[in-house]
């Protein structure tokens, strides 16, 4: 297991630059506290594995469009 997490990372990321991107990569086997987290932790998106780079790409458009 990792030291770290992005449970730990992205607060640390949007200490550092606060309009930094962040996409959320999942397999989904997350607990109601892991997720309830997830979502208070404000991503730009979130991702379920498996996705494709179609998925990837329209996740990063839609990111950068806005």
């Amino acid at each position: 297991m990792p030291k770290y997490d992005g449970f730990y990372a992205i607060p640390k990321i949007r200490e550092l630059e606060h309009d930094s991107k962040i996409i959320t990569m999942t397999d989904g086997n997350l607990t109601v506290d892991e997720y309830v987290m997830l979502n208070s932790l404000k991503t730009n998106a979130i991702l379920y594995k498996p996705f494709s780079t179609k998925d990837l790409r329209k996740v990063i458009s839609n990111i950068f469009s806005n």
